[in-house]
Order: structure tokens, then C-alpha cells, then sequence
């Protein structure tokens, strides 16, 4: 068995095949119990009390895409990046997060129509509190039980030193490139949004506001992070390197004088970062909006600023240059 398909099967089998099953089971069991459910259902809790009521129909199709649809996205995220190669701890935590969401959500849909086997009045459900804790409990248990069935990721993180550009002591120059995520990642974001969406409409038509108002705030900042953050520019100057997104915020700068090294390296966003976009992990801080070359800055107290970009070489041997010349 060579390396790809040692990190592949594990992969494909707790992140995809294990929901799967959950899904399953779970949508069989909640059909089992169709006739001795009440119509409408509770859907809502505050405390002990049902304040939400809704269509049974809709928690089947709530479980298959929650339980299994999310875990497989993440699924093939990982496998595509297994593929290229890409190794780290952040892969084999989005497998596990797979196993253990599909748990989670499976038992809390699931478990909250068997508390209301029996019922005329879904308003007579008891406490919602036991499912949620046994979700909680299964899922955290799903996940690390997935987690060591995986085996090890290491990440090598590392890069070519920058060869800074000549200039003369008087020179000025400035380099500046667009970046923007790969069409893939929009259309895989974008789904995400509809789907909320979708969900978010479906729950107004049966008229709870209680669980439709959060959902459709929730599509609503997605659509915006989409379209706002989807692209930035990326520039570097005598100041130092500046990275902005189309929407105009949040803007990072690193200043020409708390840089330590400027290298160039090839970055796999979900194996270091453990996804895209806007990343940190202990030590780093990332924009990163697709797969491939990126700048990576050190910084004079060891932190590490990440940019994926067209032409990386070009920007980071202007900025090696700055910082030499300021040192």
C-alpha cells in the first residue's frame, strides 16, 4: 500500500462511509416512529419548554444533509488534498470533525423526535437537555475514536529563502498582484449558502421564526464573506507587505521593520491552515484564498504572516530587498 492510499481509505471510510451509515440509521429510525408522531412537531426549546413547533417531514431531510451531505463536503476537500500530496494534523482533524458532526447532528435530530413518541401535543415534550448531552457526548467520542484510527500527519513547514531584488540605495519600486479563490471553493462555499438558504425558507414556511430568523442571518453573512473576501490585493512597498481584501476590511500590514526573513513556499491551505480563507494556527496567521506559491514573512517576535499569490518570487524578493536595506 503506497502513501496516498495508507492516508486515502481511513479518509474515505470514517469521513464518508461512517456518516453514511449514521444517516442511515438514523433516517430509518425516525421513518419507524412516523405514525406515533405528532403533527406539527416540536422543533424548538427554550430551557424545558417548547417554544418552536414545525413539519415532521422536514428532519429526514434535515439529518441526510446536516449528517452526511457536510461531512462529505469536508470528505472530498481532504481526499483532493491528500492527493496532491498534502500531509498534515489539520487533514486528519477534518475527518475526525466529519465523523463527529455526523454523530452529533444524527443523534440530536433523531433523539428529538423519539422524545415525542406517543405525543397528540408536541407542546407536552419533556427536556430536550438529555439528547443534547448524548449528541455532545457521542460526537466527542465519534471524533477522537476517528482520530486514532488515522494515521499520523506531519507537517513540514519550510520554504526558499527570498534573493532580493538589486536595487540602488535611491530606488523605489513597488509590486502589487490580485489574488482570489479558485472556482472550486466558491461553488463549494457557495452550495453551503444555498443550502442554509434553502433551509432557512423551508423553516419561515412553517412558520418558525424562533429557528428561521438566526438561519437566515447566518446564509446572509455567508453570502457576504463570499463575495466580500473571495478576492484580495496583495502589495508590497518600501513600508512593507499589505494585504487587502476586495471589501476594504480587515487590512494586514507588516511593517518593513519587524520583518526577520522573507521566504517563498508552496502552501496547501486545508493541510497547514486546515482550510481557506482568513487562518490562524498557533504561530501563523494566513490569507489564504487558493493552493499554491505563497510570501511567507517572519516577523521579529517569530510569528509567521502567510499570503498565497501569483508571482510570489517577485514580492517577496522586493520585500527582502526593503528589509535588507532597513536592517
Amino acid at each position: 500500500m503506497n502513501d496516498v492510499q495508507r492516508h486515502r481509505r481511513p479518509a474515505i471510510w470514517l469521513g464518508a462511509g461512517f456518516p453514511l451509515l449514521v444517516t442511515v440509521v438514523a433516517v430509518g429510525l425516525q421513518l419507524s416512529w412516523w405514525g406515533d408522531l405528532p403533527d406539527p412537531i416540536a422543533v424548538h426549546w427554550t430551557g424545558n419548554t417548547v417554544d418552536g413547533f414545525g413539519s415532521k417531514v422536514m428532519v429526514p431531510w434535515a439529518t441526510a444533509i446536516l449528517a452526511l451531505v457536510f461531512p462529505l463536503i469536508m470528505t472530498v476537500a481532504v481526499l483532493a488534498a491528500l492527493d496532491r500530496g498534502s500531509r498534515g494534523p489539520n487533514l486528519r482533524f477534518m475527518i475526525s470533525v466529519a465523523a463527529s458532526f455526523a454523530v452529533i447532528m444524527a443523534t440530536l435530530l433523531t433523539g428529538s423526535l423519539y422524545i415525542q413518541r406517543g405525543l397528540v401535543d408536541a407542546a407536552d415534550a419533556g427536556s430536550i437537555g438529555p439528547v443534547v448531552l448524548a449528541s455532545v457526548v457521542g460526537g466527542v467520542v465519534a471524533g477522537v475514536i476517528a482520530w486514532f484510527l488515522q494515521p499520523r500527519q506531519e507537517t513540514v513547514v519550510g520554504g526558499e529563502q527570498a534573493t532580493p531584488l538589486e536595487m540602488s540605495p535611491s530606488e523605489r519600486a513597488v509590486w502589487a498582484s490580485e489574488i482570489g479563490m479558485t472556482p472550486a471553493l466558491i461553488i463549494v462555499v457557495g452550495l453551503g449558502t444555498l443550502m442554509s438558504a434553502v433551509a432557512a425558507v423551508m423553516i419561515w414556511i412553517n412558520g418558525d421564526r424562533v429557528v428561521a430568523i438566526p438561519l437566515t442571518v447566518t446564509a446572509v453573512v455567508i453570502a457576504v464573506l463570499v463575495f466580500g473576501y473571495s478576492r484580495a490585493r496583495v502589495m508590497v512597498d518600501e513600508r512593507g507587505l499589505t494585504v487587502k481584501p476586495v471589501i476594504g476590511w480587515p487590512r494586514f500590514h507588516v511593517p518593513v521593520e519587524e520583518i526577520e526573513a522573507v521566504e517563498t513556499r508552496d502552501v496547501s491551505g486545508l493541510a497547514e491552515f486546515g482550510g481557506y480563507g482568513f487562518r490562524w494556527i498557533p504561530g501563523a496567521f494566513g490569507v489564504i484564498l487558493n493552493r499554491g506559491e505563497a510570501i511567507s514573512v517572519t516577523r521579529s517576535n517569530g510569528r509567521r504572516f502567510v499570503v498565497t499569490v501569483d508571482d510570489a518570487a517577485t514580492g517577496a524578493g522586493l520585500l527582502q530587498a526593503y528589509a535588507q536595506r532597513r536592517g
